[in-house]
Parts: C-alpha cells; sequence; structure tokens
C-alpha cells in the first residue's frame, strides 16, 4: 500500500481541481503493477490544497525489487499529468505585509 500526500496551489480554479483525482487515478493506472484506491481532497494547509492518494502494488511479494521504479513512475505520470493540464504544484508560501 502507497500512501502519500500531494498539494496543489490554492490558486487552482475549482474546474481544475474538481480534475485532480481523475487525473491522478489515470497516472497511476498507466503504470503496469498498481491498483487504484483513491484520491480525494483531504485538508485545506497553510500553503497548498490537500490530496492524499492510495494505490496498490497487488502482487507485492514479486514487485517488492521493482517497487522504486514503479513508484517513481507513478510520481512522474502524476507530474507529467498535471503539467499537460496546467495544475501546479504547491510549495511553501508566505505573504509578509509591512507596516510603516
Amino acid at each position: 500500500r502507497m500512501l502519500f500526500q500531494l498539494g496543489v496551489a490554492y490558486e487552482t480554479s475549482p474546474e481544475k481541481l474538481s480534475s485532480v483525482s481523475g487525473i491522478v487515478q489515470r497516472a497511476i493506472e498507466s503504470v503496469e503493477g498498481t491498483r487504484f484506491e483513491y484520491c480525494a481532497m483531504r485538508t485545506f494547509a497553510e500553503s497548498s490544497l490537500n490530496f492524499e492518494v492510495v494505490y496498490f502494488v497487488p502482487d507485492w511479494d514479486q514487485a517488492r525489487l521493482r517497487f522504486i521504479t514503479i513508484n517513481d513512475a507513478v510520481n512522474r505520470a502524476i507530474h507529467a499529468a498535471f503539467a499537460a493540464e496546467g495544475i501546479v504544484f504547491a510549495y511553501p508560501t508566505r505573504s509578509v505585509i509591512v507596516r510603516q
């Protein structure tokens, strides 16, 4: 079972935000040896809208040695899919208001 979170920028439009789960699902399913479980928006974090993602490598005994390769392929597929859709990954940001 692979569980991770990914954050998208708060500036992401509601339309794009609603497509994130499907994009992640298709990206994971494009990698042989995976079984998608879910991708759901979980939190409004300090600098991002966070999604929780779970997928499985069903044949773990045979795939154990390939796990890093599978994980790498999933991450690259998600990154490419987000780039194609114009969805930006979030990174920590701060706004500083300076008053005189």
